[in-house]
């Protein structure tokens, strides 16, 4: 089938950077990857109610396979899918060496092909639909291969919390044009001032040199969740302005206070309890006020949600 202009500039410009190909020299780092932890903090409540159970996850593109191999155990049986063989063939590298045998991959197109339908317990796609022409309509397509009663948990960018990229974007789109590589040099000088790792240079290029991506807001994810009858549980960052009101004071309190703590660790302690979310903090006027704030607290560029597959 062939590929649109877009599909065919991502298609390349993944051949050149596979993401995220993150340095991993141990099993252990698989656990210490920022996917990973921000993404299984996200799931575990969930995740947890299949202990003991044989499940079937779907990783829609996968990538470079750090998420799959983090949550590979016994029990979970994993399949990575991707269109990119570069990136896959590093995944598949990554699962020989550390001996895991309960994660697959396979290059396939969940935009182009169909997936089993009611297959799987669990889905992921982080920072996968929003680089697809038909976004939601891919979300769709992967909500019609989950059961009912299972999860999916998405990663999409949002407006707000990617102010500052997508400045910095405009900025490199103006001096480089369509050039990857001089995008990565312009900034690299700008921000670094030295040679940057193959993890580094991959982060780079994803964030201020990929050609082609969208932005969703959470009232447009929460419509996409609505309209295919997915139950909104919970997001990292979190979309409770209560929450990210207590992660600003903690991270101001650490700066005023010299000290250098991990935002993770504070996202762990504060927006991971997985408390039931208050229905005036998901409102329009609200939720607005914390997107907003993501700029602030970092790390808001991607909003993750999850949700439950209820009919």
């Amino acid at each position: 089938m062939k590929l649109s202009n877009s599909e065919s500039a991502i298609a390349k410009f993944y051949s050149e950077y596979p993401f995220p190909n993150v340095a991993i020299y141990k099993k252990q780092d698989l656990y210490k990857t920022l996917i990973y932890e921000l993404i299984y903090g996200l799931s575990k409540k969930y995740l947890d109610k299949y202990k003991n159970k044989k499940i079937k996850i779907l990783d829609a593109g996968c990538g470079t396979g750090e998420l799959s191999l983090g949550l590979a155990d016994g029990r979970r049986d994993i399949l990575g899918v991707d269109i990119n063989k570069k990136s896959l063939k590093i995944a598949k590298s990554r699962a020989l060496k550390f001996k895991i045998t309960s994660v697959k991959f396979s290059e396939f197109d969940f935009a182009k092909a169909d997936l089993p339908k009611d297959h799987y317990d669990f889905i992921f796609s982080i920072g996968v639909l929003h680089h697809t022409e038909k976004p939601e309509k891919n979300f769709s397509r992967l909500v019609e291969a989950l059961k009912i009663g299972g999860y999916i948990t998405i990663g999409i960018y949002n407006p707000f919390g990617s102010l500052k990229v997508r400045l910095k974007r405009g900025i490199l789109k103006i001096l480089a044009g369509d050039n990857f590589e001089k995008k990565i040099e312009i900034y690299r000088r700008l921000f670094y001032r030295r040679e940057l790792s193959i993890s580094e240079k991959v982060a780079v290029a994803d964030a201020f040199a990929n050609p082609y991506r969208r932005y969703y807001t959470f009232e447009q994810l929460l419509k996409w969740f609505e309209r295919n009858n997915i139950q909104f549980l919970d997001s990292a960052p979190s979309i409770e302005l209560s929450k990210n009101i207590k992660l600003i004071k903690v991270i101001f309190k650490n700066i005023l206070a010299g000290k250098k703590v991990s935002l993770m660790s504070i996202w762990q302690d504060i927006v991971y309890k997985h408390e039931p979310v208050k229905k005036w903090e998901i409102s329009k006027p609200v939720s607005f006020l914390t997107q907003l704030s993501w700029s602030v607290i970092g790390r808001g560029e991607l909003i993750n949600m999850i949700g439950r597959k209820m009919k």
